[in-house]
């Protein structure tokens, strides 16, 4: 109990006043019904710029399949079925499938569907009432209309306002983030969308909040400080939808928005993997987000121009690319202090991808649910990078919370065209006050991963090498590891040096949500009672990398 309560001082110390006097008020106030009555439209001025189209989930008018989760809908209790995974309900209340690929041919399952919404869930009730997915579900809602996809009965419109009222009313500054940057998007494009002195309210507040989080969350070089791919990438959509809705309907985009969008993309095709996706660093799962690529696609309809950031030292995250290997490090850490959710214990971990092909791969995220698995999948022996004496460099817990936190510093030394050198003190507090500095280094065919541990004490320490699910690795009698591709042809072969001993283990890797896959990691690991250092070299093999 005593570790517990230390735990979570340790997590609380680091929040805003108004997160804790947020959620208490939302703990004491009832949500109660938001008023009803619509309001008019407003005329459309341009025409809407097609959008970025997700893969479809709705199988029929009664079976949807969301984060690699299939079920049938056609209860009425299934809109707040405690069964479910909480991240599988809240995809279910967004509506993502009103603007997905072939939307146009499932209308009319769609008009059931939302028909059905409005009637099963009252208003003000269950998680259908929550306000990020009123968020996401308002967009859609509004963009099947104005796109074209779909038309909104008057039903449909006077819920719409009842959503947006109840949004305004329960911003949520209890968790800040992208959560309170989602909602302020959404009170801007109701507020192009609806007319009237309270459609402009809307708006004007939208657009005040936006402004707001825009200035705290997005760092200049466009990178969202939460740190996670997946979700930069779903906040970059939200901003180039911001400058469709208000450019469709007469608005001119403030520079600041434009700037934002062009930035966010810009920064995300610069860390992008060769495969054109997301690196899995924090929490991405492929495939819920657009990819890079696709939101450069958006940004060039819109008439628009991404900018790779040309920031010396890289934020976040370095990608070095030298002939056809490219290295992806994360020098960043879990996040801001007070909004770390999102954040793994994987400082200084990395990705490496050999002729457009992932081979070194993080381990990923299947689950948001608090269980073993998510555990596993935030803690630092399921990334590439050191674990000292078992333990976590921040400690995770729960599904979004972390107590004792690493920080991560880069370090000018060496050249920078040929080497990476960072340090992190997530380990700070065990007997000698252990740094993990670890250097990259490349040339040819080769990348070497040089690890110091600074430290007056006694440790056990660990280091991992996750392969992707393509992979097999063999040990050799020499005491190096031979990596093999589907054909057996070995691709790279894996060395180490100051390591007593090299082993292969199981584990699975979650290219998405929903799915888990058994692949194969390759651990060094020593015990070590003062300052050590510690290497191990991927090489490539003649003809094959």
């Amino acid at each position: 109990m005593p570790t517990d309560f230390g735990r979570l001082m340790r997590t609380v110390r680091h929040l805003r006043p108004i997160q804790i006097t947020n959620r208490i008020w939302r703990g004491l106030v009832r949500s109660g019904v938001p008023p009803a009555g619509s309001l008019p439209l407003r005329s459309i001025a341009n025409d809407w710029v097609e959008s970025v189209r997700h893969p479809a989930s709705l199988i029929s008018l009664e079976r949807i399949e969301l984060i690699g989760v299939a079920a049938d809908i056609s209860s009425p209790d299934i809109w707040r079925d405690v069964t479910m995974p909480k991240l599988w309900l809240y995809q279910l209340h967004y509506f993502d499938d009103l603007n997905a690929v072939g939307a146009v041919s499932r209308r009319a399952w769609h008009r059931v569907i939302m028909d059905r919404w409005i009637a099963e869930n009252p208003p003000g009730s269950g998680v259908a009432w929550d306000p990020y997915p009123i968020s996401l579900r308002v967009v859609n809602w509004i963009k099947w209309q104005v796109s074209g996809a779909g038309e909104l009965t008057a039903r449909d419109l006077a819920s719409l306002a009842q959503q947006v009222r109840h949004l305004l009313a329960r911003l949520e500054h209890h968790l800040l983030g992208n959560h309170l940057l989602e909602n302020y998007k959404t009170l801007l494009i109701a507020g192009c969308f609806f007319s009237g002195a309270e459609a402009d309210n809307w708006r004007e507040r939208g657009l005040r909040g936006l402004r707001t989080q825009i200035e705290e969350q997005i760092l200049p070089v466009g990178a969202h400080n939460e740190l996670a791919p997946m979700y930069q990438a779903i906040i970059a959509e939200g901003m180039l939808d911001a400058v469709n809705f208000m450019r469709c309907f007469g608005f001119e985009p403030p520079a600041w928005l434009v700037d934002t969008a062009c930035r966010m993309v810009g920064w995300g095709m610069s860390i992008a993997q060769p495969d054109g996706d997301w690196p899995q660093f924090n929490d991405t799962a492929l495939g819920a987000a657009a990819r890079p690529g696709e939101l450069a696609v958006y940004l060039s309809r819109l008439g628009l121009e991404f900018r790779i950031p040309d920031a010396e030292p890289p934020v976040a995250f370095a990608r070095v690319a030298w002939g056809n290997w490219t290295l992806i490090a994360d020098i960043g850490g879990l996040g801001p202090d007070h909004n770390p959710g999102h954040g793994h214990a994987d400082n200084l971990t990395y990705e490496l991808s050999i002729a457009g092909r992932r081979v070194v791969v993080d381990t990923g995220v299947s689950t948001y649910e608090v269980n073993a698995i998510r555990a596993r999948e935030r803690s630092t022996a399921a990334h590439n990078t050191v674990v000292i004496d078992g333990l976590d460099s921040s400690e995770v817990w729960g599904s979004f919370r972390v107590g004792r936190r690493a920080y991560t510093r880069r370090l000018n030394i060496g050249d920078p065209t040929a080497s990476l050198l960072a340090e992190h003190d997530g380990y700070r507090h065990l007997p000698g006050g252990p740094i993990h500095q670890r250097e990259w280094r490349w040339s040819g065919r080769r990348l070497e991963i040089h690890d110091l541990i600074r430290t007056r004490g006694s440790h056990q320490i660990v280091a991992h090498v996750h392969l992707h699910p393509d992979y097999n690795p063999e040990l050799s009698a020499d005491g190096s590891c031979a990596v093999l591709d589907e054909e057996g042809q070995i691709i790279v072969r894996i060395s180490a040096e100051g390591w007593d001993r090299m082993s292969l283990s199981d584990y699975e890797y979650a290219p998405a949500f929903g799915r888990r896959i058994p692949a194969k990691c390759l651990e060094f690991s020593a015990s070590r009672a003062a300052d050590c250092r510690m290497s191990h070299t991927i090489e490539g093999v003649e003809n094959n990398a």
